[in-house]
Parts: C-alpha cells; structure tokens; sequence
C-alpha cells in the first residue's frame, strides 16, 4: 500500500537506537543469563567483579528464607544452577553476556511502539488536577505501549464478533471499557518509580513552573516525549520489561473474556432470567480478586440494562 502523505512514518532511528541498548540485558531472568553463560566458551575472558559477587552472595544467604536449613541450595538446585555458576553470574553484568543475540521479543515490542508517531492526546494530562486520579499523568510515560496494544485488541474483538454476531458488545466500545484495566494495572506498576524520578528531577532543579501542578505537568510533557521515555525505562529494564508483560496479559484475558461472553451471552440471559437479552456490556473490572495465570483475576461486568 502507498504511504500516505498525512500519516507520519514511524522512526526508524529511534527503533534501531532501542534495540541495541545493551541495558535490556539486565532483565534477563536467571535461567536466561544461566542459558547464555553456559554457551560462551573462554568463560575465563569474562570481566568478573568477584568482590561484588561475594558481597551480593552474601545478600542472598542472609535473606529470608535463605538463611535458614536447605532453602538456599535447594533454590539452587530447583533451577538447575550450582552454587559456583550462580557466584560467577553474580559477579558478571548482564551486559557482557549475549552481545551479539538478537533483541528478544519484548525489547521488540519497546522498539516498535516508541518508534511510531504520536498518538492524538488522550487526557492524561488533563487529571493531573483530578484528586482522584492523582498520579495520571505517569501515564505519559507508557502511552505508546497502550497505543500499540489498542488496535491489537481490537483486531480480535472484529474477529470474535464476526464468529458471534449476537455478541454484547461492538469491538470500538469494548477496547475502551477494558482500556481502564490496562492503565490501572500499568499506572499501579509505575508509580513509585515515577515518584522517584519526579524527585530527583525537582533536587537537580529540572523542573519548571510556580505550583506544583505545574511542575508536574511539564515533568508529565517531558515523559511524553517517546524517545526520552523509552531512554528512561532503559534505566529501569526489569519494569520495561513487566510493562510489555502486562500489557500482553490484558490482550489475551481481554479477549478471552470477551470470546466467553460472546459465546456464553444467550445461556447467561437465561441463567438470569433477564429475557433473550440483557444490552451491551458497559463495564468490565478486572482485579475483584488474586491476580493469577498471566494477569487473569475476577473481572466483574454490568451491561446496559442493569445485569
């Protein structure tokens, strides 16, 4: 298909400059960097800070319930890692290991959404003043994750309602609703880092305006700029890394759920004896109980008609 002129390309640059940060390394869990150090050959040409190795080792050993009987080893031993490889790990950055791996997918995922365009603004910034919704504006920080995850949602919505015609909801309506349960679970997940950085910039003097408000508004606006935004989460890979996650989970639970009520609606009516129908579904929470398989929880939902 032919670009169209009024649409912005997506930035290459930026995309290329995400992928090669070596940062994203130090989110690899432990069976990840134990998989890459076992492949390098020449181990001994490592640069290991074997102090900082003993001292976090040490950490480990202290901390409960490793400190107490067979917990540390058995540890160990449920991941498949001896007590010498877990040392040397320790003591070699994530960097180091896997220089010349591709990126792996969600550092793919970081590239693709903070290299498209901005999206048209969607009132985060306006409940910076809303007690209720104090903290909104850190939104800003993940907006091309929820931008990028939208249409992909909705893709299967379309899917599901041309397998369920009679399905409660229409695929625009029903992004938005379970939109809310994405930006709750994020905006939890970033706040006291979010808070943390807004302090160091108000210390260092980085921030501009005469109230507070103000001040983190132009903070909020200096996280919605997308390349200063992903250069942040850079700096914090394991949160980068559980943001993709959860914003994964929310597609798949989403749609999962919205397959069940589709295909489920007619005998829910009749278990309720609310008639052939019941209206279209406007609301869902998720979240009325433990989080469990892969961002799954209680979701409850009210339809248009009172149910």
């Amino acid at each position: 298909m032919p670009a169209n002129d009024a649409t912005p390309a997506k930035d290459v640059t930026i995309s290329r400059a995400i992928l090669q940060y070596p940062a994203w390394r130090r989110a690899w869990t432990l069976n990840e960097r134990l998989s890459r150090f076992r492949q390098i050959r020449g181990k001994t040409r490592l640069a290991t800070d074997r102090e900082l190795a003993a001292e976090t080792l040490a950490l480990w050993r202290a901390s409960s319930p490793f400190d107490k009987g067979t917990y540390f080893a058995d540890r160990l031993s449920m991941e498949g890692i001896t007590e010498d490889e877990f040392t040397q790990l320790l003591g070699i950055p994530a960097e180091a290991l896997g220089e010349d791996d591709p990126p792996q997918a969600w550092v793919q995922t970081l590239a693709r959404a903070y290299s498209e365009p901005a999206s048209p603004p969607v009132g985060y910034k306006d409940q910076n003043g809303d007690e209720s919704f104090p903290h909104a504006g850190f939104l800003e920080l993940v907006e091309p994750l929820i931008a990028d995850a939208r249409p992909q949602l909705h893709a299967k919505v379309e899917a599901i309602r041309q397998a369920h015609a009679a399905a409660p909801f229409d695929p625009v309506s029903a992004v938005d609703i379970l939109s809310t349960n994405l930006t709750t679970h994020l905006l939890t997940l970033i706040t006291k880092t979010m808070v943390l950085e807004l302090n160091i910039a108000r210390l260092e003097g980085r921030l501009e305006g005469a109230t507070a408000r103000e001040r983190f508004v132009h903070f909020t606006e200096h996280l919605s700029r997308r390349e200063t935004g992903c250069k942040l989460l850079s700096e914090y890979p394991v949160l980068a890394r559980q943001l993709v996650g959860c914003v994964e989970h929310w597609i798949d639970f989403s749609a999962e759920f919205l397959e069940r009520l589709a295909a489920d609606c007619e005998e829910i009516a009749k278990l309720f004896n609310h008639g052939p129908k019941f209206g279209r579904l406007a609301e869902a929470v998720a979240g009325a109980g433990d989080t469990h398989r892969r961002g799954r929880s209680v979701l409850i939902a009210r339809f248009e008609n009172g149910l």
